[in-house]
């Protein structure tokens, strides 16, 4: 076996990058593996490399994804479809809610367990022909992504989103759109915010959908119907805990779907936030790509997180 490892120098501050990537070598060549080091020269560079290296060989490659959710989006759409590589994840980014779900950030920075780890099968999205590992996000929270985004260049990390959300509460977009879900006509919608989940966290630890599950071959969808500020400071803390759908009001507020595919043809071109990457579409052809990519598990890794018992799922009249 091969081992990649990319690094995107956008995810490290200082010279943390810099240690950390001394420390991969004495590692890697300590064990004396078959690797190399790759640096990331800016969006849709990481896709492009994984896919060469995978095209040119029939062995057996493992990437190392050592960023954040966008480092690991950019890793597995060059994976997807190659019998003969696999994704290990190091979340050493700003963003890293994909691996929340997977287990603790400490099973995936240690280095030496992840060499001697397993990989298993997980689901991703296709949109538009692209892939999405853990979520999309429309409306309030693709706003919200979009200041974070840049916020994140003048605070630390875990205030960028919060910034985000300070900034658009005043702004209060909502986005109106048609949606087919697995062939069904659902009719014009109008939602404060609309995801499309694989993974269950969005937003540095946001559990907007808290019954996805990686390998059930289903993607989760929520809607939020428009609602005033004050409902949304409300509402608000369910969400991040992942209990909105408990909510007394739930059925009021919300549709929950599981479901395998969602087309969206929006009223005028909106920004898409996929896996806290921003892009603009005018319609979205989304599906489930079920088992589409191996990711490497560190014995004994799981979840932190309690799963929460899925109750009736919450679908408004259409």
């Amino acid at each position: 076996m091969r081992h990649i490892f990319i690094l995107n120098p956008a995810a490290g501050k200082g010279n943390k990058l810099g240690l950390f990537e001394k420390k991969l070598r004495e590692t890697a060549e300590a064990k004396a593996l078959s690797y190399e080091i790759y640096h990331t020269d800016g969006v849709g560079d990481a896709t492009h490399f994984v896919r060469e290296r995978c095209e040119s060989t029939s062995d057996t490659l493992r990437f190392y994804a050592c960023g954040g959710d966008g480092t690991v989006n950019e890793v597995v759409s060059g994976v997807v479809g190659s019998e003969n590589a696999e994704v290990a994840i190091v979340p050493i980014g700003t963003g890293n809610d994909f691996v929340r779900v997977l287990g603790k950030y400490e099973d995936f920075l240690d280095i030496e367990a992840l060499l001697e780890a397993e990989a298993v099968p997980f689901d991703v999205l296709k949109w538009n022909g692209k892939y999405c590992v853990n979520m999309m996000n429309i409306g309030f929270d693709g706003e919200v992504a979009a200041r974070a985004s840049r916020a994140k260049h003048y605070v630390p990390s875990g205030l960028a989103y919060i910034c985000g959300v300070v900034g658009e509460f005043f702004k209060m977009s909502s986005v109106k759109f048609r949606c087919v879900m697995d062939g069904e006509d659902l009719g014009e919608k109008q939602a404060q915010l609309s995801l499309y989940a694989n993974g269950s966290f969005c937003g540095g630890g946001f559990r907007s959908a808290p019954y996805a599950d990686l390998h059930d071959g289903l993607m989760d969808v929520c809607f939020i119907r428009p609602v005033s500020r004050l409902t949304l400071i409300r509402l608000i803390g369910e969400y991040k805990k992942g209990t909105h759908m408990l909510h007394k009001d739930a059925a009021k507020y919300f549709e929950y779907y599981k479901c395998s595919e969602v087309k969206l043809t929006f009223d005028k071109p909106q920004r898409v936030c996929i896996d806290g990457e921003i892009e603009e579409c005018e319609t979205l052809d989304l599906s489930v790509h079920r088992d589409a990519v191996r990711i490497v598990m560190p014995k004994g890794a799981a979840s932190p997180y309690e799963r929460i018992a899925e109750s009736e799922l919450v679908r408004m009249p259409v």
